[in-house]
């Protein structure tokens, strides 16, 4: 077959400023999946990832993402965008909570097109989410993250 690269538009967090550009466009079937416990795992799917990187600046696109956990599609996320937020973003946020410590943080902005949330009939989506809250809790006591 022939191959077409998608057309994913890229959206330069600073069209002004001159400096090096990362592209990586991964065209492949990507999987991941995280087995939580014996009984529960959780998988991700997509087929096309664009990361970008301008430091500081990081922008990852993906045309469709399919989140299942045990092997039922729970979560259709199309259009989605994560990328690095300046702190320029979360300034006046911040400058008006006045118990605040730092000046600025790292932030994430996270957009979609649409999202498609189903839960099947009779499958216990709350079991397999609370493993997975335990593998998080888990992974933070063990690498001592707050």
């Amino acid at each position: 077959g022939e191959l077409t690269i998608p057309n994913i538009p890229v959206i330069s967090p600073h069209p002004s400023q001159s400096s090096l550009s990362i592209n990586i466009l991964v065209i492949a079937d990507i999987n991941l999946e995280m087995r939580l416990s014996r009984q529960y795992r959780l998988s991700m799917h997509t087929q096309n990832l664009l990361l970008t990187m301008t430091l500081p600046d990081i922008l990852m696109e993906m045309k469709e993402l399919c989140i299942k956990c045990d092997g039922h599609t729970i979560f259709n996320i199309t259009g989605l965008q994560l990328e690095a937020l300046a702190s320029s973003h979360l300034k006046g946020e911040r400058e008006r909570a006045k118990d605040l410590q730092d000046a600025t943080n790292r932030a994430w902005g996270l957009s979609c097109h649409s999202v498609d949330i189903t839960f099947p009939y009779q499958y216990n989506f709350a079991a397999c989410y609370e493993e997975l809250t335990n593998v998080i809790k888990w992974l933070k006591l063990v690498h001592k993250v707050q």
